[in-house]
């Protein structure tokens, strides 16, 4: 009696031995999220003018405005920015306001805050 117990026993561990090995893990992908915070929007801010202060910004989707002060001093000076979203490298770059601005590419959101100004 022993004998077909420890078979049976055999059976279902090389069982559930092959089963464990052979399951396969489906993940579902999520589309990336865009991080609207302003750590993540003064990235592309890199040059000879510091970013110095952030004073307004706003996302919609991949597209982003922001109103920031860059330069110190006598050399401060008052900038808008039409930004989007590039997913290939997780980053927020430029976006030039000449190619996107007044011709439906924007959100509307972004276009009136972004495009409108300095």
């Amino acid at each position: 009696m022993k004998t077909p117990r420890a078979l049976l026993g055999a059976v279902v561990a090389v069982a559930l031995g092959y089963t464990a090995a052979s399951a396969s893990c489906v993940r579902a992908t999520m589309p990336e999220s865009t991080p609207c915070v302003s750590s993540a929007l003064a990235q592309p801010f890199r040059g000879p003018l510091p970013l110095t202060q952030m004073v307004n910004y706003g996302c919609v989707g991949p597209w982003a405005f922001v109103w920031a002060t860059v330069g110190t001093g006598l050399r401060a000076v008052g900038v808008t920015e039409v930004l989007y979203f590039d997913h290939s490298s997780a980053t927020w770059r430029f976006a030039s306001r000449s190619a996107v601005c007044g011709n439906g590419t924007l959100p509307a959101r972004i276009d009136a805050l972004g495009c409108h100004s300095n």
